[in-house]
């Protein structure tokens, strides 16, 4: 069964290589890269992912980094360290606002580590999910670890000085889901209130328990990071991810007409490949079965061809035969969606 590994990234890969090259020039990224492959245990990130026994072929890694120049760049070392290991799903995600500014760090970095945690949580359900929570900033990780103990996600990290794992293991954390959701209404209003005096004498109608889900923003008050965990975790107890599968009208596809689910498809194999595609992308909304081509394959996958406005078009290779599949985007994240799936995608 395949995971979902999310992993907080820092900088100790610079650090190291500072270190042991006594040189003020900046590395590059193949002086890091080259670093990670001679001694996987020289940063906390590849040195705390060593031990999860990860699956390249199966395995989703999500590399969370701060939007700094050397932030950026570790990801970037780290994603080609593992593609050049044959994993085929690596996603580096910039977290906006995850910097030294205290105040950009407070109001757009920890939220926006929350909405991408969330998103990447929902986009994979019944998988396996782990937070390696090892590297990054001290809010990072933290923040990181309470998203984990609240959605019953497993939390490992890594101490500097161990050899080996520290793991929280999901732990049935049970808050209290009718209060939330008794005062849903009132926190729509806060939020959307138009001065910051209307929105604190809401708050003050709340029980005390529940004041920490916002925090003053600007002219008004906004969800606290505490705040978007939780009602993740609210939402996510119902939520199931919605897998759009479409047959043109005049189109026929491999499996007969009117194609309109995944369950569908008489192939195991296809069903996996757009699982997969959904649950790389956020961007992605629908998956068209298009024309069908002759010649079949003993290997299922599929292979990328062309880019159009709002879509992405593959070739499906079967053993039943071949079809050209169109991937549908958020428009403008074409490329993105692209390099996440890969031009070739695999069960």
């Amino acid at each position: 069964m395949s995971r979902v590994i999310m992993c907080t990234v820092g900088t100790s890969l610079i650090s190291t290589w500072e270190r042991r090259t006594h040189t003020d020039q900046p590395p590059g990224l193949s002086d890091l890269v080259d670093l990670i492959s001679a001694d996987e245990e020289c940063c906390t990130e590849s040195n705390s992912l060593s031990h999860l026994s990860l699956n390249p072929v199966y395995d989703y890694l999500y590399l969370l980094g701060s939007e700094t120049e050397e932030g950026k760049l570790c990801c970037a070392a780290l994603e080609e360290y593992y593609t050049q290991k044959g994993f085929r799903y690596v996603f580096p995600i910039v977290i906006r606002g995850l910097n030294s500014n205290y105040n950009d760090f407070q109001e757009r970095g920890l939220p926006n580590l929350v909405k991408e945690m969330s998103v990447i949580y929902e986009n994979h359900p019944g998988k396996k999910c782990v937070i390696n929570a090892t590297g990054g900033y001290k809010g990072q990780t933290s923040y990181a670890t309470l998203f984990g103990i609240v959605m019953g996600i497993e939390v490992v990290y890594i101490y500097q000085d161990f050899k080996s794992i520290i793991s929280f293991p999901e732990m049935p954390l049970i808050f209290n889901r009718d209060l939330i959701n008794e005062y849903s209404e009132v926190f729509s209003m806060i939020v959307s209130a138009e001065s910051a005096n209307e929105a604190r004498k809401l708050i003050k109608t709340l029980p005390k328990s529940l004041h920490g889900f916002f925090e003053k923003k600007h002219n008004g008050y906004d969800y606290s990071p505490v705040g978007r965990i939780f009602l993740a975790a609210l939402n996510s107890s119902s939520h199931t991810k919605k897998y759009a599968i479409r047959t043109y009208k005049n189109h026929t596809s491999l499996w007969g007409d009117g194609i309109n689910d995944i369950e569908s498809i008489d192939n195991p194999d296809v069903r996996l490949i757009f699982r997969r595609i959904f649950d790389a992308s956020e961007s992605v909304s629908a998956v068209f079965l298009d024309e069908m081509r002759p010649g079949n394959s003993s290997e299922t996958y599929m292979e990328y061809v062309e880019t159009f406005p709002g879509a992405l078009r593959y070739l499906l290779h079967t053993s039943q035969g071949s079809e050209f599949i169109k991937v549908e985007v958020v428009a403008g994240h074409e490329r993105t969606t692209l390099e996440r799936l890969g031009r070739k995608i695999y069960p």
